[in-house]
């Protein structure tokens, strides 16, 4: 179970999925965003695995942990060939 939400968070039960995931550090910025979900892209191509959806975004740390040390992922769900 989890603590009650605060008031401007909304919480939504998610259906299990299979997702790859690349890691990286940094700001997260637009121009790295893209150039990670296409390095993933190929390697899910490459992998015997299909795209099943959008790319997600996450973003691990707060704004005062320095960008070298921040973990982010791309995360896009798959499905096998």
């Amino acid at each position: 179970t989890l603590p009650p939400a605060p008031a401007d968070i909304t919480l939504a039960e998610m259906p299990a999925r299979t997702m790859a995931a690349v890691r990286f550090a940094g700001m997260g910025s637009e121009a790295q965003m893209r150039a990670e979900e296409q390095r993933l892209r190929e390697w899910i191509t490459s992998s015997g695995y299909e795209i099943a959806g959008e790319a997600e975004y996450a973003f691990y740390n707060s704004p005062f942990v320095p960008p070298p040390l921040r973990r982010n992922e791309v995360l896009i769900p798959v499905t096998r060939r």
